[in-house]
């Protein structure tokens, strides 16, 4: 494990390399990817803190009426099932039930988690409603049926057979609202997406458990338990605050202040892709990349000592170097000799088997 200064031309090289290994990114990940989804499972064990919040809330408030609608999966999600299986249909969808209370429009889902907010999606980019139908519930007693009705399949998701469309189904079937109309717009045959393809199925499950780790950072919970594939900056921002460390901010690479303060800062490389970290210390930069390559040219232009890492601790399937980031500053903190304290965090990782990274990584984030 080496920690070293600056970057020479092959070190350079090897940045571009990374740069087109994103393009690449999708098929290595439906390659690689593990029994890693199974790993993650225990974290739909119990209904979200929100959903309880809300329950409390509005339990007890009358269903005036409700509506099923229906949104496209994300693009990304999409094009990587396209391009591996023949979808049967022109559009995949997620589905939801919207209800319609004297406190206003509520949305109740199956995200990776279920999911209840107080949100309107008439103006969401693609949504389709059916007409509004009667209800005649409270909305405890609309959750507590689909809970009855429901058993073992209420909590947990999974892609090809208990996803969004089965617990619609679920709603609407233990509470005695079912109809052909509502059948014909709820009913995708994913089944026949996944049947022939394990492949597939372990990758959107995989999608799907890693996206619930955001979900206990944005609903609450236990927040050590739940490593994020993909943060965004209002999440780094939540949990440095949550774990006491103060920092100057999430940046893009090229959105860097001019002058750069004494601490912690947390870098994107294009403002949509991969988190980097830099802890500034007088004249010298701790710069930390989870894949292990050198600072970005934004950071070599500006005269400082940069002292940075090439071990690669992350596994190109995972998507959790944001949460890297977080434990890097969280170890580096108070440490007073800092190059001894970047070196022993790299010595808590296997250089081998990456996958295993994230178990340590969890340990770290308690």
């Amino acid at each position: 494990m080496r920690l070293l200064k600056r970057k020479n031309k092959i070190q350079k090289e090897n940045y571009a390399l990374y740069k087109l290994s994103k393009v690449v990114y999708i098929m290595n990940l439906i390659n690689q990817v593990t029994s890693y989804a199974n790993k993650v499972m225990n974290m739909k064990q119990n209904v979200p803190p929100n959903v309880k919040q809300a329950l409390d809330k509005i339990g007890n408030e009358p269903i005036l009426s409700a509506r099923c609608g229906r949104t496209p999966v994300q693009a990304v999600v999409q094009g990587a099932l396209r391009a591996i299986a023949t979808v049967p249909y022109d559009n995949l969808f997620h589905l939801f039930i919207e209800l319609t209370l004297p406190s206003g429009k509520w949305v109740l889902e199956k995200i990776e988690r279920i999911n209840l907010v107080k949100e309107d999606r008439i103006n969401k980019t693609g949504a389709e409603f059916t007409s509004s139908f009667p209800v005649n519930k409270t909305v405890n007693e609309l959750f507590q049926n689909t809970q009855n009705f429901m058993g073992a399949r209420f909590l947990p998701y999974q892609s090809n057979s208990n996803n969004c469309q089965v617990f619609i189904m679920g709603v609407l079937d233990a509470n005695g609202l079912n109809s052909p109309e509502l059948t014909n717009f709820v009913k995708q045959d994913t089944r026949s997406i996944f049947k022939n393809n394990p492949a597939l199925r372990k990758f959107a499950n995989t999608l799907t458990d890693l996206g619930g780790y955001a979900s206990a950072v944005i609903q609450g919970g236990d927040i050590h338990k739940h490593l994020s594939n993909e943060l965004t900056n209002y999440d780094i921002n939540a949990l440095m605050k949550h774990y006491k460390l103060p920092f100057h901010g999430c940046y893009v690479k090229d959105k860097l202040p001019t002058r750069l303060s004494n601490g912690a800062y947390i870098i994107n490389l294009n403002g949509t892709s991969h988190w980097t970290a830099l802890i500034k210390d007088g004249e010298m930069i701790y710069y930390f990349d989870s894949f292990g390559f050198p600072a970005v040219n934004e950071l070599e232009t500006r005269g400082y000592d940069i002292i940075w890492s090439d071990v690669d601790i992350q596994a190109m399937m995972s998507s959790s170097c944001g949460w890297y980031c977080i434990a890097w500053i969280r170890f580096m903190k108070n440490k007073k000799d800092k190059k001894k304290a970047y070196a022993n965090f790299l010595k808590l990782f296997s250089v081998k088997k990456l996958m295993e990274n994230e178990k340590i990584l969890g340990g770290l984030l308690r």
